[in-house]
């Protein structure tokens, strides 16, 4: 089984999702081997995510199918820490000679309805709004290269959001952008309830409610890499995918 070339090799018996976890939280970058009596697998992480997997047991499995088939086997674990360039040369190869199956460029979570949604960010005593619209959130991207990279290939009409900003696509086409700060940490946002918050929660998202004002509802939105959305707002939309409203 491919994966990039490591600096580091260290091996362990442990169950899969343990080490997967673990490398997670500690932002590991390399790949994780395991071998185990059903099967022989490989996962490469960049910062923590996956980014490529690959399973051969029983059944052969590609991308995250293959990161759910090994969480469920224990065996020996080995850990291959990477330097970026190598694990990011990796990626660009193994889409360059086909191999793509394997590539993971978003973690798809449950398909689940996003409310429209105004972020809400005060920038020298004046309060700025963006308007964003609801749809259907299909997962988390590491990296805005991923995020373009699945729009592109789904011809998908939506948004790439961050805590920072957000690009809207049109058919797979970047359309517009708006970056509405740039410090990283988590955003606030306005929505007309709470319904369906419960449903946004994953390992990608933490959602912290705020308070009520006028009949909506203030939360605390900290994401992980980007959320994407698909949505059928597209340019025509008369509320507009990027509507940025200085005051009020």
């Amino acid at each position: 089984m491919r994966f990039p070339a490591s600096e580091q090799v260290s091996s362990h018996e442990s169950s899969f999702e343990a080490a997967h976890s673990e490398v997670r939280k500690k932002e590991f970058t390399g790949s994780l081997v395991l071998g185990s009596v059903e099967g022989r697998g490989v996962a490469v992480y960049l910062n923590g995510w996956p980014i490529y997997a690959k399973y051969k047991g029983a059944n052969e499995e590609s991308g995250e199918a293959a990161v759910k088939e090994m969480k469920k086997q224990s065996g020996e674990i080995e850990r291959h820490a990477s330097r970026r360039d190598p694990v990011e040369m990796f990626r660009t190869y193994m889409n360059y000679i086909g191999r793509e199956e394997g590539l993971i460029s978003v973690h798809r979570t449950d398909e689940v309805e996003v409310q429209p949604r105004t972020i809400l960010v005060t920038k020298g005593g004046s309060l700025e709004k963006t308007n964003v619209p609801g749809g259907v959130r299909l997962g988390y991207s590491p990296d805005e290269r991923q995020a373009y990279e699945f729009f592109e290939e789904k011809e998908l009409t939506g948004y790439a959001l961050s805590n920072d900003e957000i690009i809207r696509f049109e058919e797979g086409e970047e359309q517009e952008r708006k970056q509405f700060k740039d410090d990283g940490l988590s955003t606030l946002v306005r929505m007309e309830s709470e319904e369906g918050l419960g449903a946004l929660e994953c390992e990608y998202l933490d959602v912290y409610t705020q308070g009520s004002s006028g009949g909506q509802v203030d939360v605390e939105f900290d994401i992980e890499g980007w959320e994407i959305v698909e949505s059928s707002g597209g340019s025509g939309d008369s509320s507009g995918l990027l509507s940025g409203i200085l005051g009020g």
